[in-house]
């Protein structure tokens, strides 16, 4: 592929010259028999690179895309994707609007964000869809789609299978360092739920704010107890306190019906600082 198109740039290259060269002599400018050769020569040669650029398209596409990983899965989150109109506001594969992130990477996002634990990141993306957090002064947020549990699902698994498609690296990675370093795995149960619950994709620890604020040092704000309600129930913390959300400039939290036992893990491993 990359000989095909440093050939097609070098033969472009030539037959402009030879043009420019012409165009500035009358005496060949007249020389219709030979204008009309360069003419179909040039017209053949660059009729042979198109060819041989679609032959090898039709070539390696089986190959990035792997089409036979197409599962019902897949395809029922492609159907999901169209029904909330997702592509109204996201990019994917070249497609869409820039109002919102592009999602063709969104997978591997997760997967970093979960510390390489792919479960974690599946029930953190599934959990993301059903429990968006709304705008802010700072964030645009994202609609509450009501989306059942099984439209997230297929929508993870279309949003999978999509990041898996050679795209010659676009899209660049964003420039906002990753929440995580990718290839680890989470250091504690608490860190285990933080990630599977959803929590990663709004808060980070440490790598400053996302869709909610940097939980570093959360401990130091907020006793052991607040912690835990506030993730067991936020909106009871906010009625309260009679402020929502807490912390001005930020989406209220959405209610991710955690027990809790298990937030009570998750304050642990928030106050503990583990990472």
């Amino acid at each position: 592929m990359i000989f095909l198109v440093w050939l097609s740039v070098l033969l472009l290259f030539v037959f402009l010259m030879v043009y420019i060269i012409w165009s500035l002599r009358a005496e060949e400018r007249l020389a219709l028999p030979r204008l009309r050769a360069t003419f179909f020569g040039g017209v053949l040669a660059f009729t042979a690179i198109f060819v041989a650029f679609t032959w090898h398209t039709l070539r390696v596409m089986p190959r990035t895309t792997h089409g036979d990983q197409l599962t019902p899965a897949v395809r029922d989150g492609k159907l999901a994707w169209q029904k909330y109109v997702c592509i109204d506001c996201h990019t994917i594969l070249g497609n869409g609007a820039y109002y919102a992130s592009d999602l063709t990477r969104a997978w591997p996002r997760f997967v970093d964000r979960a510390g390489g634990d792919e479960a974690a990141a599946r029930t953190a993306m599934k959990t993301w869809l059903q429990h968006p957090p709304g705008p802010s002064a700072t964030s645009r947020g994202m609609p509450q789609f009501a989306m059942s549990g099984r439209e997230a699902e297929s929508l993870v698994e279309f949003l999978r299978w999509t990041s898996k498609i050679d795209t010659n690296g676009w899209p660049p990675k964003p420039l906002r360092e990753q929440t995580a370093t990718a290839g680890t795995t989470p250091a504690s149960p608490g860190a285990t739920l933080f990630a599977s619950n959803g929590c990663t994709a709004c808060h980070s620890i440490g790598q400053g704010r996302i869709q909610g604020p940097d939980l570093a040092g959360v401990g130091r704000r907020y006793d052991r107890d607040t912690i835990i309600a506030f993730i067991v129930d936020p909106q009871a913390v906010y009625d309260r306190k009679g402020k929502s959300p807490v912390n001005e400039g930020y989406p209220t939290m959405p209610s991710l019906a955690i027990s809790p036992p298990d937030a009570a893990l998750i304050a642990d491993y928030l106050i503990g600082g583990q990472s």
